[in-house]
């Protein structure tokens, strides 16, 4: 929701109402979901995980607007170390 709609009620109704259809979804998902433990399949989970974080890092739309309000250094150490930072938290853990 990056843009700024004149009108709001399409917001209030429309845009709520399937954000609240989505939200059930995926709590009824995360109910129904079973615990992983077989070492290959989260060994693939995790390298699936690294490969979509690097990727998202490396190919944010918001750079260019962080990089122009907030300079070069800071939208590197946020995306970087805040909305994809697996790699660090794996660090952490090892």
């Amino acid at each position: 929701m990056w843009t700024r709609p004149s009108e709001t009620e399409i917001v209030e109704t429309k845009v709520f109402a399937a954000f609240g259809d989505y939200l059930d979804a995926y709590i009824n998902f995360v109910q129904q979901a079973q615990k992983v433990s077989d070492p290959q399949r989260l060994s693939a989970i995790l390298k699936a995980q690294k490969s979509y974080a690097d990727y998202r890092a490396e190919k944010d739309p918001a750079r260019g607007m962080l990089t122009r309000l907030y300079g070069s250094e800071w939208t590197e150490e946020y995306i970087h170390g805040f909305l994809f930072d697996l790699e660090r938290q794996l660090a952490l853990v090892s």
